[in-house]
């Protein structure tokens, strides 16, 4: 489905992506964040609909009562802009998946959590975060911290929605975080500098883990570690 506007005359539809507010230190994020609220009271004279194509923020969750802490100004000139009637777009991007009803209700944008076509002045327009997009894109991989965890969603969750096709692809891209590692480490190597430990390290091989059929991972990631003595302990 298309949706169509009228572009006024002397109006203009602006785009942007990818602040990536938060990162790499609060101090370079409110820098970044102070430009970009200059550069909206730059284009509010002449702006009929501003589209912000996803990552406003490098990392964004949100619950029924909770926001992340900071990032007061941005959200403050968004509700401006819509206060004054200029539309406001936002796109998810992979990085704030977490947003749901609170830039709408809150900031008055209207969101997007798939690509969409629009129209103006004669002209259409694919619009949407590019993550996900493209032909070389793998999707994710869900590292669960715990073998329980990781044994819930890769074979019980299945077992209880054996037809569920989001489910298989849930359970087919799980990976207990040791099994995780050591999967790194054999297909793209670890970063230099792994130093020797004190002592040698004692291994409980859990039964979730066991139940995973993956091996004895949580021992193979620790003798990574340069000369690291292991014991495994089944029981």
């Amino acid at each position: 489905m298309t949706s169509s506007s009228n572009l006024n005359t002397g109006k203009k539809i602006y785009f942007a992506s990818d602040f990536h507010l938060g990162v790499p230190s609060k101090e370079k994020s409110l820098e970044r964040e102070k430009k970009l609220v200059s550069w909206l009271n730059e284009i509010s004279a002449d702006a009929q609909e501003i589209f912000l194509v996803g990552d406003v923020f490098d990392f964004w969750y949100e619950y029924k009562t909770v926001i992340p802490k900071g990032f007061v100004r941005i959200q403050g000139k968004i509700a401006e802009l819509t206060d004054a009637g200029i539309k406001v777009h936002y796109f998810i991007g992979n990085h704030d998946m977490w947003a749901f009803d609170y830039f709408t209700e809150e900031l008055g944008v209207t969101m997007y959590r798939d690509k969409e076509e629009f129209e103006f002045a004669g002209k259409k327009i694919l619009i949407g975060n590019g993550d996900g997009l493209g032909p070389g894109d793998k999707g994710y991989k869900v590292i669960t911290l715990t073998a329980s965890c990781g044994l819930t969603l890769k074979f019980e969750w299945p077992l209880l929605l054996p037809d569920n096709e989001n489910v298989k692809k849930l359970s087919a891209n799980v990976m207990d975080i040791d099994e995780y590692v050591v999967d790194i480490s054999k297909n793209e190597g670890l970063a230099e500098g792994l130093q020797e430990i004190d002592g040698g390290v004692t291994v409980h091989h859990a039964c979730h883990a066991r139940a995973q059929n993956m091996g004895v991972k949580a021992r193979d990631m620790l003798k990574l570690i340069p000369n690291a003595k292991i014991d495994v302990v089944e029981r």
